[in-house]
């Protein structure tokens, strides 16, 4: 009887870490669609028809940032893979799903910085660059935050919180992740290829 009520109380409890991040990721999700907002409106006002805002001696490295899409995306994926193994208690296949998403997160960071390398844009060279190199900074940042949180979230699924009731702080973690991948879709898309 009593171990009835430890299971009934134990489901019962709030979820209050995933309420948290999703408010987070409500605020952050305002502020990415407030820079793009104010991106496209500079770019309207600016750009006259038939004319380039983006500056003719940089070149956008579109494959790199391509793959930094494929690769976020895919990360994702694998992150969605890890919370359901840990879901299911299958520890291999969580910590397998953790390392390689922190593992693409890492690769991802290092294709973005690789591509901002590439353009030689910094700030203070025009407003495009301004704007540009603020957007994707701040993606950056996020990811960077995110990782951190992921590894956090990773080390408490290896220390045993598996299963039904403690995979909430890990898809906690999971959704930052989602929220950073859509986040960069985004901007890349507004800034790299829409220009």
């Amino acid at each position: 009887m009593a171990e009835t009520l430890t299971m009934t109380q134990q489901s019962a409890r709030p979820r209050t870490q995933l309420v948290a991040t999703c408010m987070a990721i409500a605020a952050g999700s305002a502020m990415m669609a407030g820079m793009l907002g104010f991106y496209i409106s500079r770019r309207h006002q600016v750009k006259a028809p038939g004319s380039h805002w983006v500056p003719d001696e940089i070149t956008i490295p579109n494959a790199q940032l391509v793959m930094c899409v494929v690769t976020v995306v895919l990360a994702s994926f694998v992150a969605h893979w890890a919370v359901w193994a840990s879901r299911k208690e299958e520890r291999g296949h969580a910590y397998t799903g953790i390392g390689l998403t922190l593992l693409m997160g890492v690769l991802f960071l290092n294709m973005l910085i690789f591509s901002l390398n590439r353009m030689g844009i910094a700030l203070g060279d025009g407003e495009w660059q301004n704007l540009a190199f603020s957007i994707t900074g701040v993606v950056l940042t996020m990811a960077v935050l995110s990782l951190v949180y992921l590894a956090l979230m990773g080390f408490r699924a290896i220390g045993g919180d598996l299963g039904p009731e403690g995979t909430a702080p890990l898809a906690s973690a999971v959704l930052v992740w989602d929220f950073v991948a859509v986040a960069w879709s985004a901007a890349f898309y507004v800034v790299y290829v829409v220009k």
